[in-house]
C-alpha cells in the first residue's frame, strides 16, 4: 500500500511540475468559462466541452507523460528497479482519471450557471459515472498510443487524429436514427457518452437502470482494457 501511495504522489507531483501538462489542466475549464459566458443558452456545447475535457486530460495527459519518460530514460530506469513497471502506467492513468473528473465536476458546475438542473443529485451522479467510464476508456487508448509512439511528436499526431475521430461522434445526430439504433448507443463505448449527456441535459431525464447498468459494463470494460493496454505496453517495452 505504501508503495502505491509513493508512485500516485509522484505523478501528482510530475503534473504540478510540468507546464505543459498544468496548461492541458486548465485549458478546458478556462476555454468552458469563457464559451458558456458568451454563449449561454447552448446546451450542445456543454457536452462538446465534458467529452473533450476527459480526452485531453485523460488521453494527452497520459500518453505525454509516458512517452517523455520514455524518451528521458525515467521508464528503463524504473524498469531494473523493484518498483513494477505495471504499477507505474497505472498510477499515471489514475491520476489522469482523477484530474479529468475534477475538472468535469468544475465544467459542470460552470454549465449550472446556466443550466441549474444539471447539479441535480440524479443528473450530477449520472454525468460522473459517464466521466469515470469514459476516462478509464480514453486511459486505455493513452497506454496503447504510448505503445506505437517514440516521441512526444509522434504522441501528437497520433493525438489529433483521434480529436477528428472524436469530433465525428459529437457531430452524429443521434435524435435521427432508428429508435433501436439509439437504445444500442446506450451500450456502446465512448458512443454512448454522448448519448448519455444529451439524455442528461433533456428536462424529462430520470435517472435509473436504462443508465446505471450500461455505464457499469461499460466501467468493467474500461477497467479492462486498461489492464491489456498496460500489459501489451510492458511485453513490447521490455522485448
Amino acid at each position: 500500500m505504501n508503495i502505491v501511495v509513493r508512485s500516485l504522489s509522484l505523478e501528482v507531483t510530475k503534473v504540478f511540475a510540468s507546464p505543459t501538462l498544468i496548461v492541458l489542466l486548465l485549458s478546458p475549464v478556462t476555454a468552458a468559462f469563457v464559451i458558456f459566458l458568451l454563449f449561454p443558452d447552448s446546451p450542445s456545447l456543454v457536452n462538446l466541452f465534458l467529452l473533450f475535457n476527459i480526452y485531453i486530460i485523460t488521453v494527452m495527459n497520459t500518453s505525454l507523460s509516458i512517452v517523455h519518460e520514455r524518451e528521458t530514460g525515467t521508464l528503463t530506469a524504473m524498469a531494473v528497479t523493484p518498483l513494477d513497471l505495471r504499477l507505474v502506467l497505472a498510477t499515471k492513468a489514475a491520476v489522469s482519471v482523477g484530474f479529468s473528473l475534477l475538472t468535469t465536476l468544475a465544467i459542470t458546475y460552470l454549465a449550472a450557471r446556466n443550466i441549474p438542473a444539471l447539479i441535480e443529485p440524479g443528473r450530477l451522479a449520472v454525468v460522473t459515472g459517464v466521466a469515470l467510464m469514459t476516462a478509464l476508456l480514453f486511459a486505455a487508448v493513452a497506454v496503447m498510443i504510448s505503445t506505437f509512439s517514440a516521441t512526444v511528436k509522434q504522441v501528437e499526431q497520433v493525438g489529433t487524429g483521434v480529436i477528428m475521430g472524436l469530433l465525428l461522434v459529437l457531430m452524429l445526430p443521434f435524435d435521427r436514427l432508428p429508435d433501436a439504433l439509439q437504445q444500442a448507443l446506450s451500450w456502446l463505448p465512448i458512443l454512448n457518452a454522448r448519448f448519455f449527456l444529451d439524455a442528461v441535459l433533456a428536462p424529462s431525464f430520470s435517472p435509473g437502470p436504462g443508465q446505471w447498468a450500461p455505464i457499469a459494463v461499460n466501467l468493467a470494460i474500461g477497467l479492462a482494457l486498461v489492464s491489456a493496454a498496460i500489459t501489451w505496453f510492458r511485453a513490447k517495452f521490455l522485448r
